[in-house]
């Protein structure tokens, strides 16, 4: 039964050697014992993620969802660990106590053996001593005290006792007393190595049932440990970089849509936080009415403007997309977290993620198409003039404009942090 019980943790263990998680998890291996084993990065930070630019990954970041999402993580990651621990010292319980085990065994064998020889002397001297009192009491009739012993009949003749105690000998009868003692001895040394041994496969079977449960356990916690991590991965993109207003993925997006302009218009000279600076006014990087920006710079809901009909101070501008980006088919409305109007979309509209759709609403298309109007005037917006009047040209307001200006001092004080290092393995 206990053979059975250790072979089926074994089995089990094999079989949960595949289900480890992917990526930077850096799942303990087993007798992993702290969460440093088990590959935990610390909360604000994580190792650099396959879907943001490396230059970002060394920012921390807060949030309650964040957070919770690394609790999860980091938990699971514990308790995977911790359970690969319990296998690991329950594994070597069960091999010492097998050691153990032989060793008893081979014990109470040989105890055994020394138990039987020691019967058999008795035994041999029990029928010696036997023969010798009959054959004495057939000689001369009952005898005393030493012949009592082989129940050979009451003794009253004195003489014929001494006769057997001369011919018996007192050697004999203290031999026949100390075999008798050793045995005994033996005998309770060998029902305490039993019950040694009974106590060793009690402990070998529980340490066994540990190795089964927490097996089980560390399969499970492992093969949800990859979903965890992709949440977390998920969760962080969306958080805010600790000090600032920018979610991980906004800052992403502003940097990747940079990155692509000054390929392509190396004279304008476009910032990152020329871009930043036009998404805090219009939709405060995605997070506003309720929308949050999602991992992949979609907006959780669809970020749509008053319908500019001409009303509280509004240029009135009748549709010109039938109603497909911001859902009226009677005026246009500002759409997306760069809050396009529909007829300039469809001038400057980009596909800045690469899925081959050009989207207002998915803050990496959004960026790079914000992006391009910047540039569109050909001038270098390292000029702060020709910047005011790209922003201008965003929209006609001299206080927009000014804020947007000083949004760029407050982004370009950004201080983009080292990669960070990988944990030892």
């Amino acid at each position: 039964m206990l053979q059975r019980a250790i072979a089926a943790a074994v089995t089990l263990l094999v079989a949960m050697g595949g289900a480890t998680a992917s990526g930077h998890l850096a799942l303990a291996q087993s007798g992993a014992d702290d969460a440093s084993q088990a590959g935990l990065a610390p909360l604000g930070s994580l190792l650099a993620d396959p879907r943001l630019s490396s230059s970002l990954s060394g920012f921390e970041v807060q949030g309650v969802l964040y957070e919770r999402a690394y609790a999860d993580w980091s938990a699971t990651l514990t308790a995977l660990a911790e359970a690969r621990r319990i296998v690991a010292h329950n594994q070597l319980v069960v091999a010492q106590r097998a050691v153990e085990h032989a060793t008893v065994r081979a014990d109470v064998g040989a105890e055994r053996l020394r138990l039987q020889a020691m019967t058999a002397d008795l035994n041999g001297l029990d029928l010696a001593m036997s023969q010798l009192a009959v054959s004495t009491y057939v000689r001369g009739g009952p005898v005393g005290e030493a012949a009592a012993m082989f129940e050979v009949g009451n003794v009253t003749n004195e003489l014929y006792a001494q006769t057997i105690e001369r011919d018996v000998g007192n050697d004999q009868l203290h031999r026949r007393a100390t075999l008798r003692g050793d045995i005994a001895r033996l005998e309770s040394t060998v029902d305490e190595q039993m019950l040694h041994l009974a106590d060793l496969e009690a402990r070998s079977a529980a340490a066994a049932t540990m190795i089964q449960q927490n097996a089980e356990r560390a399969a499970t916690l492992a093969a949800r440990a990859p979903e965890l991590e992709a949440s977390l991965r998920d969760a962080r993109l969306s958080a805010a970089i600790i000090g600032t207003d920018l979610p991980l993925v906004a800052l992403d997006a502003y940097v990747r849509a940079a990155a692509r302009l000054s390929a392509e218009k190396p004279v304008c000279g476009v910032q990152w936080f020329m871009i930043a600076a036009l998404g805090r006014i219009e939709s405060k990087h995605g997070n506003v009415n309720g929308a949050t920006l999602r991992p992949d710079g979609r907006t959780s809901l669809r970020i749509i403007g008053i319908p500019l009909d001409g009303g509280d101070g509004t240029a009135q501008i009748d549709d010109t997309d039938n109603g497909q980006l911001d859902g009226d088919a009677e005026f246009d409305h500002a759409v997306g977290p760069m809050q396009f109007i529909p007829s300039t979309w469809a001038i400057y509209r980009r596909d800045g993620n690469g899925d081959g759709v050009a989207d207002p609403h998915n803050l990496y298309d959004a960026a790079l198409a914000a992006a391009t109007f910047l540039c569109s005037s050909g001038k270098s917006l390292g000029d702060v003039t020709a910047l005011r009047e790209a922003y201008l040209a965003y929209n006609r307001s001299a206080i927009y404009a000014t804020t947007a200006l000083a949004n760029v001092e407050l982004y370009r004080k950004l201080v983009f942090p080292s990669p960070p290092k990988e944990p030892s393995r």
